[in-house]
């Protein structure tokens, strides 16, 4: 379905900078190969993306489908 394209789009977007950045600032100083560059950015970024897809899963399980789609309306504010 579309919805859960978008969100997976998303997590990828979120995670992708904290992972990929910190790695090109090694590649430039020549601490890892370059041969190696893409296979590392792929295995971080398949990491990041399992992981992101392990919160919502267990998110979803959590919580069922009584999960609003703006996910600040399920937080009280009375507490």
């Amino acid at each position: 379905s579309p919805s859960v394209l978008l969100a997976f789009s998303v997590c990828v977007f979120a995670a992708t900078p904290q992972i990929v950045f910190p790695l090109f600032s090694q590649f430039e100083s020549g601490v890892v190969g370059r041969t190696n560059a893409l296979r590392l950015t792929l295995v971080a970024s398949l990491i990041s993306v399992l992981l992101y897809a392990m919160v919502g899963l267990f998110g979803y399980l959590a919580l069922g489908e009584s999960v609003q789609s703006n996910v600040l309306l399920n937080l009280d504010i009375s507490k």
